[in-house]
């Protein structure tokens, strides 16, 4: 059957054919009895139907014209083609262009005919290839002149230049899952990974994202959308893709190329913020990158805490050239604040030196709040050599002293070393003795301490320990709490707030996928990081304390009235104990120390609080809530914005209370002293920092001169020198006591009303509570026991005390998991969390053999917890983590 006819395939075109039959004649004879070529066909085109022959059931060859007149548009029409009927055409031959008779004739072949080049190439498992016949052949005619047209036998000329000749002879099925899973990913879905990449994906993640979307939009029908590869890629094409996009956005991966792009990186960064923010240098084949952003500038420049202490600590692992980045912070109210970040390929002392020399060069003369080059007073360091080295060759004249948790865990890993050969039942003691020494509160306790633990008979059995202990005791001023009475510490003995930064930079700035080289590094490190202090910052300024902080450094909880308060000087006050009438302590809120254990050297206290609660004073050493001032000044910190609108930072007042007396904002329970175990960091996000202080201060930051005067004026009046600001070891009075006894009796009157209401549902649980009360023999079984009532069912964050509502706030709810699951994990999670990987895949080793035995896998060793606190008191190794917390 043979003929030649034209249709209008749902198309617009008024184009018109006379061979014998009208359009809608022959667009209804087409349609009937080709519907197959008709429905293949796509849209919004003319076609003119020359040849068509039926092969076998759902198998023809047709030949066809289009009005088509140049190569782009056959092109696209062919990729409509492929996209509509889900055939996938590769190129088997082309034809010159000689201008004269073709302007694009192209001889496509099916892509499961692969033109294997060996004979077991077909035979492999990923083989697609099944020698497919099935053709199709594009030509776009060149229209001749009026001579030539003339003379010329074609017909369809000029309206329908393009002829395709199809012969759908597939030997396979076209929609099958088999067949989909070799297709092109489509150009859509390529932007869609494009823009997921630019977001911080990787190629997995981007991947999971985008099968989820799929997943939630089509439903009951993700099955057939997931196995078309135009739809859904697989992961080896999303690797090439990520490759090629960041080969092309940020250079090469390493080398030369690699060196030039970064220095052309950074002196880009350079020209956008208008100065000198980055410097790049080479020692000794050795990379050293100094940053120090327009935010990091600011905040080294007005934070007054910055010429007092900065922590510095380096991570790894973040980029696939294995850089270091040093992170330099200082303290703050709420978490630390960047002042500088360095890059470095080595952590050789000489590399690190070099970055620190070119930070110097970068930084602004006033930078630590007017030391410039000397820095600032102390740095908080871990046990690095060639880091502290660095530090004391850069920065003479600062004082460098030790994280005192890095150092008991590493006390902790000496007793657990097989070669020292340290009995189990002895390695708890061990720490302790050496615990015991670090935290002595002056020079003549720490000696005490070392000679009790020369003397031990513990000890003794083990001269490798001894050995080690004196070594630490000869650089006992670098960790020693002892020897801190006078530095600006701020109530800081840990590097927490640097070990929380670089968490921030793994789980937020780079969501934990890896830079793909130095280039993309950078990049990150002076956009994202500046962007999320910048946003956090203003959160706070803005009242908005939706972060996780200490609440040692919110305002509220004291209990402390105003008349137990009395000012002796502009900015000091003389404050009564609560419980002890002759105890008083001294506060200078100018310099922010108070005479208390905890206040002593700079570190936040009840005694503080009460002070600027009552008397308006400022306190850097508290969130600025209610402060319109700093907030302003915070807010300028993050942006560098000067003015905002007026009124903008006004506080609500309280009804019934002037402004001037407003409590704050309320903790949910009240400040008591900080030993020096909890000067650890509650959270882990450093999110925002405090803002400066009246420049009054500029002098007596300085030093804590004036505070060692307070405290000595205080001991003339007949007080010793370190008293407790928690003004307990006494026991309660007898109106808490009574109030205790109504509390236990009301919750005993509504427990057994619960139970004469539902005697089926509660019997049993009482009966229980009753038995496990009674076998409680020893006090501190019945305070553990009360400690915990409760606590892991949910049930807590239901009541009504302030307390658990703000836990509740800020922390959620979280769902928790059963007891026997958490016992049969093999996988170490740090908490009762649910376990989102799945279970952990056993593969059995490749053996030439297998028998029944061997599907038994061989049960391994339990993982050792990364809490020191935790291997302490189960007296096991610590795991391989440098963020382990006490």
């Amino acid at each position: 059957m043979s003929y030649c006819i034209s249709i209008m395939a749902e198309s617009t075109s008024t184009t018109l054919c006379n061979f014998g039959r009208s359009k809608e004649e022959n667009t209804d004879f087409f349609c009937k009895n080709h519907t197959s070529l008709y429905e293949s066909l796509p849209p919004d085109y003319a076609y003119h139907i020359c040849n068509y022959q039926e092969v076998a059931d759902g198998k023809y060859e047709a030949e066809f014209r289009i009005d088509i007149s140049n190569e782009d548009d056959a092109k696209l029409w062919l990729e409509k083609y492929q996209q509509l009927t889900k055939v996938t055409f590769r190129v088997g031959a082309t034809k010159l262009k000689n201008g004269w008779v073709n302007l694009f004739k192209v001889f496509y072949r099916c892509q499961h005919k692969t033109l294997p080049r060996s004979e077991t190439a077909s035979q492999k498992m990923s083989s697609k290839n099944t020698n497919c016949p099935a053709k199709l052949a594009v030509t776009v005619k060149k229209i001749p002149g009026k001579l030539s047209r003339a003379k010329s036998k074609d017909l369809h000329l000029p309206a329908y230049q393009t002829v395709v000749k199809i012969s759908h002879t597939h030997n396979h099925m076209n929609d099958s899952a088999d067949t989909l899973k070799h297709r092109d990913v489509s150009k859509e879905t390529i932007e869609k990974f494009k823009d997921l990449f630019s977001k911080g994906h990787s190629p997995a993640s981007a991947l999971n994202t985008h099968k989820l979307d799929l997943q939630l939009q089509y439903d009951q029908d993700y099955v057939y959308e997931a196995a078309d590869r135009a739809n859904c890629p697989d992961t080896q094409f999303c690797h090439r893709l990520y490759r090629k996009i960041f080969d092309k956005a940020y250079g090469a991966a390493s080398g030369e190329k690699m060196l030039s792009d970064l220095e052309a990186a950074i002196a880009g960064y350079n020209s956008e913020v208008g100065e000198v923010c980055a410097k790049i240098d080479q020692v000794n084949n050795k990379i050293a990158i100094a940053l120090c952003s327009p935010l990091m500038k600011r905040c080294s420049q007005k934070h007054e805490y910055s010429r007092e202490l900065v922590f510095i600590d380096a991570t790894g692992g973040m980029d696939r050239y294995d850089c270091r980045v040093f992170m330099l912070l200082t303290h703050s109210a709420a978490g630390g604040l960047p002042v500088g970040c360095l890059i470095v390929t080595s952590e050789s002392r000489d590399c690190i030196t070099l970055a620190l020399k070119l930070y110097l060069d970068i930084i602004p003369k006033d930078a630590f709040f007017g030391r410039g080059t000397l820095g600032p007073r102390v740095f908080l360091s871990d046990d690095s050599e060639a880091e502290r080295q660095s530090l004391a060759a850069v920065f003479p004249d600062a004082t460098l002293i030790l994280c005192v948790f890095h150092l008991l865990q590493a006390v902790w890993r000496f007793l657990w070393e097989g070669k020292n050969q340290i009995r189990k039942e002895h390695r708890p003691q061990l720490l302790f003795a050496v615990k015991k020494m670090t935290f002595s509160m002056s020079e003549n306790t720490l000696e005490e301490a070392y000679e009790e633990l020369q003397g031990s008979d513990v000890a003794r059995l083990y001269p490798n320990f001894l050995a080690h202990v004196e070594k630490l005791y000869s650089r006992r001023q670098a960790w020693a709490v002892c020897y801190r009475q006078d530095l600006p510490t701020r109530g800081n003995n840990t590097n927490n707030y640097a070990e929380a930064a670089m968490r921030i930079l793994k789980d937020q700035i780079f969501e934990r996928v890896r830079a793909y080289n130095v280039v993309q590094l950078f990049d990150f490190l002076v956009t994202r990081v500046s962007s999320y202090y910048e946003r956090r910052l203003t959160d706070l300024a803005n009242g908005r304390v939706d972060v996780t902080v200490s609440r040692k450094y919110l305002p509220g909880g004291s209990s402390i009235p105003a008349t137990s308060i009395t000012k002796i000087g502009a900015h000091c006050y003389e404050v009564k104990s609560e419980t002890k009438e002759e105890t008083k302590y001294n506060v200078d809120t100018e310099i922010g120390v108070c005479t208390c254990t905890t206040g002593m050297n700079g570190a936040p206290c009840k005694h503080q609080y009460a002070v600027v609660r009552h008397f308006n004073e400022t306190s850097l050493n508290f969130l600025p809530l209610r402060d319109p001032h700093l907030r302003e000044h915070m807010l300028f910190l993050a942006t560098g914005q000067k003015n905002v609108r007026p009124g903008w930072f006004t506080s609500l007042p309280i009804a019934g209370l002037p402004l001037e007396e407003d409590p704050g904002v309320q903790v949910p329970d009240q400040m008591g002293s900080l030993s020096d175990d909890d000067n650890v960091v509650e959270s882990e996000c450093p999110s925002v920092a405090s803002v400066a202080a009246p420049p009054s201060s500029n002098v007596a930051v300085e030093s804590l001169n004036v505070q060692r005067m307070l405290q000595n004026k205080f001991d003339m009046r007949g007080s010793g020198p370190l008293q407790s600001n928690v003004d307990g070891g006494e026991p309660p009075c007898n109106d808490k006591l009574a109030s205790l006894e109504a509390a236990i009796n009301d919750c005993a009157s509504q427990l057994i009303a619960k139970l004469k209401r539902d005697p089926e549902e509660l019997s049993e649980p009482v009966e229980s509570y009753v038995q496990q009360f009674n076998s409680l023999k020893t006090n501190s079984a019945l305070v553990g026991a009360l400690k915990t009532f409760g606590k892991y069912t949910g049930a807590s964050l239901d009541m009504t005390s302030s307390k658990k509502k703000k836990q509740a706030r800020r922390k959620g709810v979280a769902i928790k998991v059963q007891p026997a699951a958490v016992s049969r994990r093999k996988t170490v999670l740090g908490g009762r969390r649910c376990l989102h990987t799945g279970r952990k895949l056993r593969e059995l080793k490749k053996r030439k053999t297998v028998d029944s035995s061997q599907l038994i896998p061989k049960k391994k060793p339990r993982k050792a917890p990364h809490s020191l606190s935790q291997c302490v008191t189960n007296n096991e190794g610590i795991g391989q983590n440098k963020s382990s917390k006490w």
